[in-house]
């Protein structure tokens, strides 16, 4: 008599316990949802195409490999520089005193920096 009370305790638990199980499953699944799709933007914004398109250049040597800093470019050398709509071949100058051809930029003078005087 016990075991038949068991069993009839048991079929009335298992349709509310699995209720319960779609539900958490369900929520689960929205919340896996919701942080794919924060990744996914993330991934989105930083991505190199979208940084390329941004403005910024992707500059490989001849093998395709990107170089970092200007100190790995020899002379000559092919580069490819890759931009958001696309990709040119250049070539740097014969020389390492091409190496760099600007100085560092001009440091933009402050409000107290010239030789003039104040008028107040």
């Amino acid at each position: 008599m016990a075991e038949s009370r068991r069993a009839r305790e048991r079929a009335t638990a298992a349709p509310v316990l699995e209720g319960r199980l779609r539900r958490a499953f369900r929520e689960a699944v929205l919340r896996r949802r919701a942080r794919l799709t924060a990744v996914a933007q993330v991934l989105g914004a930083v991505g190199y195409r979208n940084v390329l398109a941004r403005g910024f250049a992707l500059v490989r040597n001849e093998m395709g490999a990107p170089l970092r800093s200007a100190a790995e470019i020899g002379f000559p050398q092919t580069l490819r520089i890759e931009f958001f709509d696309g990709e040119v071949g250049a070539t740097t100058g014969a020389h390492a005193g091409a190496k760099r051809p600007f100085g560092k930029p001009a440091r933009r003078k402050r409000a107290g920096d010239d030789d003039q005087t104040s008028l107040f």
